[in-house]
This record gives structure tokens, sequence and C-alpha cells, in this order.
């Protein structure tokens, strides 16, 4: 039966070995450093074993394309406790990494991410063995030769290495977004099939670019009137029996309708024309999509639409500008 004491006494061991964030790092025994990169929707990784200011090992891996980088953080700091493990002379001494989240994680014994439970394991065994390891985090890309070295390593690793990947767990994140590009997927086939919401796909025809643009719009009566086309327009008024013509009064031949006022209408050909110059470009119904989901034009298009749906409604005797 193994002494408590002496199990308390490892166990603290082994959480003084699993993190020393520190903006600085001795040189002392051998230094194992690992970046990784994702590049090109690639993973890839690389532990390089230095001494004396010299590189002595180099391993580099890659790890399946949905990967992440923290997890190809936390399978590098495993490969450099494996090196630790194979080779005796690299019983003793300190991994770096530039991944403050992964040693974090590796701090927090609460933590059960499957990475780093097997690297606890790994360093309670080296420490069985007589080893001694300390994980140290660096600050990356400023000048250190091992951490530069690992670096290019990694980016080879990325997109040359055609081994089978070390790591093929897909993190949650990559379930989460698998999930979710389904549901818009189906969501997009509904959007664009429905026979009701003509007037909104002229302006937001796509939902991902709809959700993108929606959340730089705060949303009002006169925005709603635009983007669906119901509201104090003559066309609108006339089919549920408010008004008693749809047509425009320019033109007996045109009915009021959100596109027709906004591209069409002399009464308004003077903001129109200033808007279009602001914007750069005229306003056609092709365009009404580029128009409120480019950046640059959204401010001064929805400045003046508002002004149309307003003047059209007043005119109309509309309760709802």
């Amino acid at each position: 039966m193994s002494d408590p004491s002496s199990e308390e006494a490892r166990e603290r061991l082994l959480v003084e070995s699993l993190l020393k964030l520190s903006g600085e790092h001795s040189v002392t025994h051998h230094e194992p450093l690992q970046p990784n990169q994702r590049i090109q929707g690639k993973v890839g990784g690389a532990v390089t074993v230095w001494k004396n200011h010299q590189e002595v090992r180099k391993s580099t891996f890659r790890l399946e394309n949905y990967c992440s980088v923290y997890q190809a953080e936390l399978t590098a700091i495993l490969r450099a406790l494996e090196l630790m493990h194979k080779h005796k002379d690299l019983r003793k001494g300190i991994i770096l990494s530039d991944s403050r989240s992964a040693l974090e994680c590796l701090s927090d014994t609460s933590s059960l991410h499957p990475l780093a439970v097997e690297i606890r394991d790994r360093i309670k065994s080296l420490l069985d063995k007589g080893g001694e390891v300390n994980l140290c985090w660096i600050k990356a890309h400023i000048g250190i030769a091992g951490n530069e070295r690992a670096d290019e390593l990694a980016k080879y690793a990325a997109l040359s290495n055609k081994q089978t990947p070390v790591y093929d767990k897909f993190p949650l994140s990559f379930a989460k977004r698998l999930a979710r590009d389904s549901t818009c997927v189906e969501w997009q086939l509904r959007y664009s099939e429905a026979t009701t919401g003509a007037v909104t796909k002229k302006f937001l025809p796509d939902i991902k670019e709809a959700y993108r643009t929606l959340k730089h719009i705060k949303i009002d009566n006169l925005k709603v009137q635009l983007l669906t086309g119901h509201g104090g327009f003559r066309a609108y008024l006339y089919k549920c029996k408010l008004a008693q013509s749809p047509s425009c009064v320019c033109s007996n031949d045109e009915e009021e309708n959100i596109e027709h006022l906004l591209i069409d209408c002399p009464r308004f050909a003077i903001q129109r024309l200033e808007c279009e110059q602001k914007m750069g470009m005229m306003l056609t119904v092709y365009n009404l999509r580029h128009a409120i989901n480019n950046d640059d034009c959204r401010t001064h298009f929805l400045k003046f639409s508002e002004a149309v749906v307003r003047t059209a409604g007043k005119a109309n005797g509309s309760k709802l500008v």
C-alpha cells in the first residue's frame, strides 16, 4: 500500500512541473520547443531539441485538417514528452511553449481534455523514471532561435508532411461548425425557395451575409418597411384595401412600391443623385444587395431610403412614419 504523504508530495511535484508562466526562461539541460501552425487549411506541428545553442533532434507531425491549433499545441507538448521518454539523455529538461492557453489547461488539474490527461500521465511516468521536466511559456516571434526553427518546421509539417496524421479527433468547435453549416444550408434553401419575402430577398438574398449586415443596423419601423415592402406605399396599401389605386402619383403606369420609389420615382431624383454620388454607383434593382450589405455604401443608402419611406408614408396618410 502506498504512503499517502508520498503520494501528496508526488502530486505537488507534478503540478509544479506542469506550469511555470514566465516572460523569461533559463537555458538548462535540454530544451524542446514546439510551435504549431494552421496554414492553407492544414495543421502541423514540430518539436526541436536544443543543447548548448544547437539543435540536436527534431520531430515534425501533422494533424487532420479539421483539428484546431490548440490541439496541435497540446500534441506538440505530448511529442516532446515522448522524446524525453525515448531518449535517456533527454530525461531532464525544459519544454518551452509559446502557447499560454495550452499550459494553463495543463496546470488546471480539473481539465479533462484527452490530450491534457495523457500529458499528465506522461509527466507522472517520466517522474517515476527519475526524470525532471518543467513547462515554461515564452513569447512567440521575438527572435529566439529554437522557437523560430520550430515555427519553420511546423509550417513544413502542415504543407509537406505526407505521413498519417498523429491526431484525428475533431474538436467540439468543429462539430458545432458542421451543425451550424448544415443548418444554414437548409435554412438558405428554404429561404430561397419560399414564395414570400420577395422584396427582402432583393436586399438580403444570402442568410449569412444578412446576419453580418443586420448586426450593423438598428432596426426600426422605417427599415422594416424598406426591407419588406410592407408599409405606407400605395401598392401595398391597395392590397390591404387601404388605397384606391396602386399607382404612383408620378405616373398611372407605375406601381408605387419600394423598388420604384428608390430607383425610378422622379420625386426623389435629387436625393437619389446625392446618394449615388456618395456611394459611387447608380442605384438599380440589381445592386440593392450591394447598397445595403457594403460597409461603405450602407450609411448613405439607409439615409436616403429612410427619407423616401418617410415621405411616401406621409403622403399616403400612413401612421407608421
